[in-house]
């Protein structure tokens, strides 16, 4: 039987509670992250169905191993918990042999009704064109992408939650944003800029 949880106990003091097996304490930390890490697997998959999979996946082998998250190596649990998550997305990726992005733009519905139907349109074929390009880039190089410019993650945390050295991850991230530009050329999204 789970004890009573304090009012707002850190992630670290719940990862205790979880390697003594308390339910509660897990539960408390899947509603604080859920959302969190299921936004980074998406943006990685560029796919609901594969990033809420995934983000299930990581917390079952929390759960099944919570001893695996060490606080004295000196990482926040979101930060190695995000390195999980990456790499579960990456290794999915690599074991397909074909993707299909699923742009949620392309299955959005128009609510209130106040924006421009025609901006909507230019919109979402904006966001296909986008999610069909970093679906044909690497997936470490779209990992390193979503976590700058999607999440806001400055390079250095994004470097420890991807497990690479800062002028590694430097390096991914300059190689994902010259294949997403050329892919963006290729497929007619981006203007070829034009030399001279």
């Amino acid at each position: 039987m789970s004890a009573a949880l304090e009012e707002d106990p850190s992630d670290e003091s719940l990862l205790l509670r979880i390697c003594d097996r308390d339910e509660a304490a897990f539960s408390c930390l899947v509603r604080r992250h859920a959302t969190r890490f299921y936004g980074l697997a998406w943006r990685v998959t560029l796919n609901r169905t594969k990033a809420e999979d995934l983000v299930q996946e990581a917390f079952a082998k929390l759960w099944a191993e919570p001893e695996k998250f060490d606080p004295a190596r000196g990482a926040a649990f979101t930060t190695w918990f995000s390195r999980v998550v990456v790499h579960l997305a990456i290794d999915t990726r690599r074991r397909e042999k074909r993707f299909y992005p699923l742009s949620d733009a392309m299955t959005a519905t128009l609510d209130d009704g106040q924006e421009n139907p025609e901006a909507v349109l230019i919109r979402t074929e904006r966001d296909r064109r986008m999610d069909a390009a970093m679906g044909e880039i690497d997936p470490r190089q779209r990992a390193a992408l979503a976590l700058v410019f999607c999440e806001g993650a400055p390079q250095k945390e994004a470097a420890e939650r991807m497990g690479l050295g800062l002028k590694a991850f430097e390096s991914l991230l300059s190689r994902g944003k010259t294949a997403l530009r050329a892919r963006l050329e290729k497929n007619g999204a981006l203007e070829k800029r034009r030399k001279g």
